[in-house]
């Protein structure tokens, strides 16, 4: 990551691209966690136009796919799970970031975060308990868009690492109504939640999502070069 505003506001390292690969191959050998690259389709259609390229292709030719990809990637999003034996809950930490500054205040990132929580609500094989969002003090954006566009409720301040927790207002409901059935997935209903402030708060339009999914068992075996 080249960008020194990003690495600020994400909390981010800087990486040599062997360290890159790395932190790659040691995610992808994690269970604990999902992570979706965002691509931009108006983007992934110019590569076609602009290259001039058939979209029918055979599998000789899918490093084009590949590369197209690369093209349009804006972004990603990435659900962390962590689990409490004193509790007994799953907790999830949501961190998303819209790389390409073009593509931000388009409402953008709270539609990842709605379809990643849409899909893990009926994907994963456990169901989350909380959701949280991290965010550091001096990151005013994502304060303002935790807080003030998705309506999330600070639930703590920690000094030491220079964060505050947000949660979705839902998950503040005394524990009697977040038992009622309308309730009961909360990875669900917090996606909805962000798609009808999407709809009501001018944050943007909702489109269909695609999701593609890798064979991490290949990818793994993938020599790298």
């Amino acid at each position: 990551m080249q960008d020194s505003w990003l690495r600020e506001t994400t909390s981010s390292e800087q990486l040599t691209l062997d360290e890159e690969f790395e932190a790659q191959e040691q995610w992808c050998n994690l269970d604990d966690r999902l992570t979706f690259i965002l691509l931009s389709k108006q983007l992934y259609q110019d590569y076609w136009s602009l290259n001039n390229i058939k979209v029918e292709l055979d599998e000789s030719q899918l490093n084009i796919h590949e590369n197209a990809e690369i093209y349009s990637m804006i972004g990603d999003i990435n659900l962390f799970i962590t689990y409490s034996h004193t509790i007994n809950d799953f907790e999830g930490e949501l961190s998303v970031m819209i790389a390409e500054s073009k593509y931000r205040g388009q409402g953008l990132a709270a539609e990842a975060l709605a379809g990643i929580l849409e899909y893990s609500g009926r994907n994963l094989p456990m169901k989350l308990n909380s959701i949280v969002a991290k965010v550091s003090m001096t990151n005013q954006s994502s304060i303002n868009f935790f807080q003030n566009r998705l309506k999330f409720i600070e639930r703590s301040r920690n000094n030491v690492f220079n964060e505050i927790e947000f949660v979705p207002e839902i998950q503040q409901l005394p524990s009697e109504d977040q038992n009622q059935s309308e309730y009961k997935n909360l990875a669900l209903n917090t996606s909805q939640l962000i798609i009808d402030r999407l709809l009501t708060n001018s944050l943007g339009s909702t489109s269909k999502w695609y999701y593609l999914e890798n064979d991490l068992k290949l990818w793994r075996q993938t020599p790298r070069e």
